[in-house]
């Protein structure tokens, strides 16, 4: 461009002028009728394009939106930041002659987020393309159990893969070992040329969300005068959701002989075929890695995108300073999302998620994730004209009896350990949840159950609760174990008392409002319902000692982030109390099922546990003697 058009619309720029096709017709008049009033001037250097002029104008309404920053605001907020370390990481390097602004920002929650959920696939949200923010601002993000969560954000001079590379080097050094195989981007040649640069063997993969965003944009395009744009969205959406590669080639041979196909719209075929079909491993499912297609369709993964990368909420901070912008999304934007996280989680919770209805293999898990295959067992019952037959180890065909003509059959898969599980219904490809097929194989199959899927998927932090790692400092994670240290399990405690004996439950199971099924309405026959007593308490036994296994490698997580020796050393004597009571439980395993005597000599249940709550006596009965009581 030549450098007196570009200085106009600079100066258009800075006047106030925003929109980009008042600015080219002005820039066009003033070209015509000052600079060559009396010739034809070249297109290329003295009419540039839109997209160059908006490139022009946004670097503009940058540098002014950066010259109104004021800097000691800035320095402030990072005065604040640095007292509150080490909970909270952040750089700050201002703009100067030889060096660009960068500015990393990461607290400890957000770094203990990205441990246990960012380790195999990440987002990289450009979040200032959506607000509109003059700066180029992102967002880190993990997909986690019940949202999508920002664990990191930062902030760079210009949109470069070098400036943006830089960037993700600043949270790989605050974050030892993390290393994603895949991180979610949209479909941005500078984006992907810097994540698979800042990790050694990574893959920029496409967010489903953006991709579906992007493509709706481009069609809606009047210029482009395409019709019936429903039609052909949806067999693009056929493309990328297609479960195997017979189904994908399928959807594509469908699209080709479509008539915008064969009609030779050339700007279509064009478009779609040297930037998408090009690239269709980093958005088309049957193609794309196991992993990316769980986290981003798990559980309404695809809903919980849109919901997230929309950004309603920091449109309104546009305008705002840089400063100002930073210290919303401090103080109010990122606790927000914290604390939605952790209330999901606690609603979530073993007391509500301990309904009588739900089979254990659901306990302790997302509540949306048991309402869904809540759902699908509730299907399973209305169908009972079912036939499931198994093909190979792990491998079953599930098909109707009714459709006499030309059943159709599903093959379903618990795969391997290298394998993840698989289903060929629509179900399964827009949730990637146990469907009616899986649940007609748990009723039909004794020996086929959850416990029997891919443990990769079945274990996955994303099918868990974790409203243990709501602990979010030292002295809270020091709060929680001393409240286990004490915990006595094998010390009942008895006490002499004249009144009436009242028997209570340990954990009160209400109905939960939210899980409105109709599964409820019909028992559920699965396996486990015919367990007798014995076997329900080593289901229960099994997922206690889960529990325990998963708090002490939090444990083990957060004791890497203590660099106090004081806590440490307090730490470390906290523990050996709590090694010493587990050696002593293991001692007195036998005693504890012994029945428990009084000086009363009434007669006590075996291995109960008397808890002493004035004033009324109240003895406390476990989970599994509920339904005893009851009977």
């Amino acid at each position: 461009m030549d450098d007196r058009v570009k200085g106009y619309i600079r100066a258009l720029v800075q006047q106030g002028v925003r929109k980009v096709k008042e600015v080219k017709n002005q820039m066009v008049q003033y070209v015509r009728t000052e600079l060559f009033q009396d010739t034809t001037p070249p297109l290329r250097r003295f009419f540039p394009t839109e997209k160059t002029i908006h490139a022009v104008m946004a670097q503009v309404i940058a540098e002014e939106h950066y010259s109104k920053i004021d800097l000691v605001n800035l320095l402030t907020l990072a005065e604040n930041w640095k007292a509150e370390a080490p909970r909270i990481n952040f750089l700050l390097r201002v703009q100067s002659e030889v060096e660009n602004l960068l500015l990393c920002y990461q607290t400890d929650w957000q770094r203990r987020l990205l441990r246990q959920y960012g380790k195999e696939v990440c987002f990289l949200d450009a979040a200032y393309k959506r607000t509109r923010f003059p700066l180029p601002l992102f967002f880190l993000c993990v997909r986690t159990n019940v949202s999508v969560a920002p664990v990191g954000l930062f902030v760079v001079q210009s949109r470069s893969a070098e400036a943006l590379g830089e960037a993700l080097g600043v949270f790989r050094q605050w974050n030892r070992g993390w290393s994603p195989a895949y991180i979610l981007t949209e479909h941005c040649p500078v984006e992907m040329k810097a994540v698979e640069a800042a990790f050694t063997g990574a893959q920029a993969v496409f967010s489903d969300h953006l991709r579906e965003r992007t493509w709706t944009k481009w069609l809606s395009n009047r210029s482009r005068a395409i019709t019936n744009q429903e039609g052909i969205f949806d067999m693009m959406k056929a493309i990328a959701g297609a479960l195997t590669r017979e189904q994908h080639q399928g959807a594509v041979e469908l699209l080709q002989q479509s008539p915008i196909w064969l009609e030779k719209r050339q700007l279509f075929k064009n478009w779609f075929t040297n930037k998408w079909l090009s690239e269709e491993k980093r958005w088309a499912n049957a193609v794309r890695v196991d992993i990316v297609n769980f986290v981003s369709m798990v559980n309404g993964g695809l809903e919980m995108q849109s919901d997230f990368f929309t950004h309603n909420n920091m449109k309104v901070h546009k305008k705002d300073t840089l400063s100002q912008m930073l210290q919303f999304l401090v103080d109010d934007y990122f606790p927000q999302m914290h604390q939605r996280y952790t209330d999901l989680n606690s609603q979530s919770s073993g007391e509500y998620n301990l309904n009588p209805t739900v089979p254990p293999f659901l306990w302790h898990r997302p509540w949306s994730v048991v309402a869904l295959v809540m759902d699908n067992m509730s299907a399973a019952l209305q169908d009972p004209d079912i036939v499931v037959e198994q093909a190979s180890d792990g491998t079953f065909r599930v098909k109707s009896r009714a459709e006499t003509t030309a059943p159709r059959s599903y093959s379903v898969s618990f795969g391997s350990e290298s394998t993840w599980p698989s289903c060929e219904c629509e179900v399964w490809r827009d949730q990637r949840l146990p469907c009616e097929h899986f649940c007609h194989v748990f009723r039909s199959e004794p020996n086929w159950t959850w416990e029997h899927l891919c443990p990769k998927y079945r274990d996955h932090p994303l099918l868990t609760l974790h409203s243990q790692t709501t602990h979010t400092t030292t002295d809270e994670m020091e709060d929680a174990l001393n409240g286990l240290m004490h915990l006595s399990p094998a010390s009942p405690v008895s006490l002499q008392w004249d009144g009436p004996e009242e028997t209570v439950p340990l954990v009160q199971t209400p109905q939960t409002p939210q899980l409105q099924l109709h599964s409820i309405q019909t028992q559920w026959v699965a396996p486990q319902a015919s367990q007798g007593l014995r076997e329900r308490e080593e289901l229960q036994k099994e997922e206690l000692q889960r529990e325990c296994v998963v708090k002490l490698k939090s444990i083990m997580e957060n004791v890497s982030g203590i660099n106090d020796i004081d806590h440490l050393q307090e730490l470390r004597q906290k523990l050996d109390v709590l090694q010493a009571q587990s050696e002593a439980m293991l001692v007195q395993k036998d005693a504890s099922i012994k029945t428990v005597t009084t000086p009363t000599g009434k007669r006590k249940r075996a291995g109960v546990e008397i808890i002493v709550a004035m004033p009324k006596r109240i003895k406390v009965l476990s989970r599994v003697d509920v339904e005893n009581v009851q009977k």
